[in-house]
């Protein structure tokens, strides 16, 4: 069949063994897929122990035996011969451990001539002590770090890192197993849970690569940001740029409630301070036509890098990009990836990022203790408070637990006048909204919605 008679179609090969799945990634694209018009096909292990999730997702499924080069090549020229494959992607956080996949699948690209992320600079950010040397090797600041493997490492960290400093995974995702430490007291006992809960709580043991590697950094004090950017070729591009301004520490996570874009702390000084920051963090990691979620501090003596995902950002930041920018993400990402965005495309977007006055904040609510979320009161009376311009909740059945991972019920999308309005607005709606809980043992270890 001629190529042009065919369906486009996107192709994700899926590598998440773990209980509850990182399936966001794919279920984004896939969706803007499907606004195309293009074919979702997932190719699927013939080991996966979970292959309703993948089909649920899916146009198509293909198993396969393992994904390897050959295995991931014979697949796609398979799907060749009637669908237009234009991308082939995975989930560009970290692999399983002892997977290989993004090498395999950056190979098996080059070789049906498809578009390929670069195995090495997803390694460098996925793993953030590499992130961490990288920019040291390239002479932008970031926060003072250690790497402790065993015990026996810890007292050193701590005194190379000094007090105080936040542990963390080298390699993990959904702000899980994470603490802020002031002793060596506090510091002994978390990397204790640290190494006790590692193995089973999915976000870390299921996409750790490197294995369990504790992270020792310096607690960074100044204001705390996301920058959300656009990689065009290798030139980076910071976009959007979000203030936290509410973050709890919890007993093992980090719990992030409440942004505002433009951050109001900022002068217009600062917000070029820190783009200009971002965008040298991302030339140094190596990353290329891609969207990126950056998290950084603004301290006293500048801008501090925390973290660097391939990605975009989580909770609202989807929404941002639609209504502040007039772009589709996730579809903006693949075109990246293709080679698609023009010079008057991509000018057009940076002018429109400029010229943001208006102020958007985003919240969440989270369940006040563990257990089974059976419903939510006063939901629908919150979401018509003025300034509210939509919600969405994010139920399930498992088990939340926020003393263990970043786990939400329920995000806002507001327009707002300032910092105090957007606060009173959140605090207003947690007022308002009952998280209605049923106790019980956990069924599973619940995983970022």
């Amino acid at each position: 069949m001629d190529r042009s008679m065919k369906q486009p179609a996107l192709v994700y090969v899926d590598d998440d063994f773990s209980p509850d799945g990182l399936y966001s990634f794919q279920r984004n694209h896939f969706a803007s897929a499907k606004a195309m018009g293009w074919a979702r096909v997932t190719l699927v292990q013939d080991s996966h122990p979970h292959p309703g999730r993948p089909e649920a997702l899916s146009d198509e499924t293909v198993t396969i035996r393992g994904t390897g080069v050959d295995t991931i090549i014979s697949a796609v020229k398979a799907l060749q011969t009637r669908y237009d494959v234009r991308l082939v992607l995975t989930y560009p956080g970290q692999c399983r451990p002892g997977s290989t996949l993004h090498d395999d699948l950056a190979a098996a690209c080059a070789k049906l001539d498809l578009p390929q992320r670069d195995p090495k600079s997803l390694q460098c950010v996925n793993d953030k002590s590499l992130m961490r040397a990288r920019l040291a090797d390239r002479n932008i600041p970031s926060a003072r770090y250690a790497t402790v493997f065993d015990t026996g490492g810890l007292q050193q960290a701590a005194k190379d890192v000094g007090f105080p400093l936040i542990l963390k995974p080298a390699a993990g995702t959904g702000s899980v197993l994470i603490r802020r430490c002031d002793t060596m007291e506090e510091l002994s006992e978390h990397y204790a849970l640290f190494c006790r809960k590692f193995a089973e709580t999915p976000l870390t043991a299921d996409f750790a690569g490197g294995g369990r590697i504790a992270l020792i950094e310096e607690c960074l004090i100044g204001i705390e940001l996301t920058i959300e950017c656009m990689v065009r070729g290798d030139t980076p591009h910071a976009l959007l740029v979000n203030e936290k301004l509410h973050v709890s520490y919890e007993q093992s996570t980090v719990l992030e409630h409440l942004l505002i874009t433009p951050p109001t702390s900022l002068s217009a000084s600062d917000v070029s301070t820190v783009k200009r920051y971002a965008e040298d963090v991302l030339r140094a990691v190596g990353l290329r036509d891609t969207m990126v979620h950056l998290e950084l501090f603004l301290t006293a003596d500048g801008p501090r890098a925390v973290e660097v995902n391939p990605r975009v950002g989580g909770f609202d930041v989807p929404t941002q990009f639609r209504e502040l920018l007039g772009i589709d993400p996730f579809e903006t990402g693949m075109a990246l990836m293709r080679g698609d965005v023009d010079e008057d495309t991509c000018a057009g977007i940076l002018s429109r990022a400029e010229q943001l006055n208006d102020a958007y904040a985003m919240f969440v609510l989270y369940p006040p203790a563990p257990g089974f979320v059976t419903g939510l009161t006063g939901l629908q009376e919150a979401a018509q408070q003025e300034g509210v311009l939509h919600h969405t909740t994010h139920l399930s059945d498992d088990y939340f637990d926020i003393s263990l991972s970043e786990r939400f019920v329920a995000k806002f999308w507001t327009r707002v006048k300032d910092a105090d309005h957007a606060w009173a607005l959140y605090t207003q709606t947690c007022e308002m909204v009952r998280v209605d809980m049923a106790t019980g043992q956990p069924r599973q270890i619940a995983g970022v919605a």
